[in-house]
């Protein structure tokens, strides 16, 4: 993790990359499928890859676990922001969102 989680103190040091950054210098192809599980640190990634969400050539899915107190916590975000970028701003419907835990929400969206 990035922050430090559940009293874990070990780190890793990892050299990070926006997903538009990745994608323009061609090192990948856009790709259909998108999955996202970073403990709260979802909103860098969605921004990070603005252009790309928002393209005409958008991933077909994305699929993300959302951890609503560590967006608070380390992000100073909400699900209801994740959920509104997603859904309003990058255009993805909700497909199906479960819990299984009261502070986790499996989401898939698709584009429209």
């Amino acid at each position: 993790s990035i922050q430090p989680v559940n009293k874990n103190k070990r780190s890793v040091l990892v050299e990070c990359h926006k997903i538009d950054t990745v994608v323009e210098s061609g090192k990948i192809l856009s790709p259909d499928v998108v999955k996202i599980d970073i403990e709260g640190h979802e909103l860098s990634v969605l921004k990070g890859g603005e252009k790309l969400f928002s393209s005409a050539n958008k991933p077909k899915s994305l699929l993300m676990e959302i951890h609503p107190v560590y967006l608070s916590q380390f992000y100073k975000s909400s699900f209801e922001e994740i959920w509104n970028l997603i859904t309003e701003k990058y255009g993805y419907a909700p497909v199906v969102v479960m819990s299984h835990h009261p502070n986790r929400f499996m989401c898939y969206f698709k584009s429209t």
